[in-house]
């Protein structure tokens, strides 16, 4: 059956908004651990595995608006990649973040149900335009889902509570103070991320740079001697390595500044794959399990695409052949800008 206008009015008459259970409930706040990093750093590959260690419930992505409608509103406005500053309250990430770390919430499976079915027929690039921070005109099926959907969460009550985020690169901070989890970034050679959002067209900008972040992001880049959006076309490989290089940027000061901060570098977890996570999952104070060994022996095989399968031997240092020498010297025409490249003597020359 259709869902009309008319019936989109009466279910946001009759339903209201999904919201967090938060009158008269007392939980024992679980230990709360978040993977942060940039889209393909690992930050899958190791959510995978940590998910699997002793106590621990997990939730992925739950700011992903292709994986929960509920995103739509938790980013509305503020970009896919969101500059939220420590002490900006900002109640709609919250809300989101609230219910991942394991706030209860009040919802139906028929509300998740009715949400994704409003959803269905808009496409990630149509999607996104609820999160553009130029005012724009949002569909009014959009609206309705995300109004009606619940916040990613999980059902079980662990010791542990483990989210991961590959959009909260520029608000590390703003996640420490409201959260205080123990954080473990991906980091990953900033070619070899490149060479997979090419593979994978993946473009957090898409056709519209309101869709990045704020205007807030200008000054923040200005105080870093960081630079600017370049005057070129969104979708360009220029464009792609400057998101790239703001996002890695953002990284790479919280962990300057947070030195608590686990780092899961992909090149050194992929010489050792059971032994490196072991060791991430000991300083996380996660407890190991014969399960997560045998999920990561699983994926250690031949794989492409989002499929998280790989010969991880193999994977780092692959952008050599996968990326065209004139699409290689754009890149590093961008990067070499940020000062983060010296890591990469590869990428710096």
């Amino acid at each position: 059956m259709e869902i009309d206008d008319a019936a989109l009015a009466r279910l946001q008459a009759l339903v209201g908004e999904a919201q967090p259970q938060t009158d008269n409930v007392v939980v024992p706040r679980p230990q709360r651990v978040a993977i942060m990093g940039l889209p393909r750093s690992g930050s899958t590959w190791l959510h995978g595995t940590l998910s699997r260690t002793e106590g621990v419930s997990s939730v992925l992505e739950p700011d992903n608006t292709d994986h929960f409608p509920a995103a739509l509103r938790a980013l509305r406005g503020i970009g896919i990649h969101p500059l939220i500053a420590p002490d900006d309250e900002c109640r709609q990430l919250r809300r989101c973040f609230d219910t991942a770390f394991g706030s209860p919430v009040r919802f139906s499976a028929r509300r998740r149900a009715i949400g994704q079915r409003l959803m269905r027929p808009y496409g990630g690039a149509l999607r996104r335009v609820m999160v553009d921070t130029a005012p724009s005109e949002i569909p009014v099926r959009l609206r309705t889902a995300a109004l009606l959907s619940p916040p990613g969460s999980s059902p079980q009550q662990t010791p542990t509570r483990l989210v991961k985020t590959v959009h909260m690169a520029l608000s590390v901070e703003w996640m420490i103070k409201n959260y205080a989890p123990s954080i473990v970034v991906t980091r990953r050679n900033p070619m070899d991320v490149l060479a997979s959002w090419i593979s994978l067209d993946i473009n957090p900008v898409g056709v519209a740079w309101s869709r990045l972040c704020g205007p807030e992001l200008k000054d923040w880049l200005d105080q870093r001697n960081l630079p600017q959006q370049p005057e070129v076309d969104c979708r360009s490989i220029t464009a792609m390595t400057w998101v790239i290089g703001v996002l890695i940027s953002g990284i790479a000061e919280a962990i300057a500044d947070y030195p608590e901060i686990v780092i899961a570098d992909h090149e050194i977890l992929c010489r050792d794959p059971v032994g490196e996570m072991r060791h991430i999952a000991r300083q996380l104070g996660l407890v190991w399990t014969p399960d997560a060994e045998k999920y990561l022996q699983r994926q250690n095989r031949p794989g492409d695409g989002y499929d998280v399968r790989r010969v991880a031997s193999k994977v780092p240092g692959s952008w050599r052949e996968k990326l065209d020498p004139e699409v290689v010297a754009e890149a590093r025409a961008m990067f070499v800008r940020f000062p983060w490249t010296a890591r990469y003597p590869d990428i710096a020359g």
